[in-house]
């Protein structure tokens, strides 16, 4: 039996109170997609892929956040990652 799923992550736009200056002071909104396929076998054996930020989709620039100018609790900022698991159950 094999399974597909879709999902979005919408952050909608956001300004930066604390930002200066017309470039990272306010952000767009931002979409990421994440994919996941699965396949189940009669003998209790499952394989799944899952991709997050099929996209690729950077974070956005944020001037006055800290560091790496942008929101690291909100935005992701590893980008696209693939994910392989395999399940065996008796």
């Amino acid at each position: 039996m094999w399974r597909t799923s879709w999902s979005l992550r919408y952050l909608g736009k956001a300004d930066d109170e604390n930002g200066g200056g017309d470039i990272g002071k306010a952000v767009p909104s931002i979409v990421y997609n994440d994919i996941q396929a699965s396949w189940t076998l009669k003998r209790g054996f499952s394989v799944s892929l899952r991709v997050d930020n099929v996209f690729d989709k950077k974070a956005p620039y944020l001037t006055s956040w800290n560091d790496v100018n942008t929101d690291v609790f909100t935005y992701d900022l590893i980008g696209r990652r693939l994910f392989l698991q395999a399940n065996w159950q008796l």
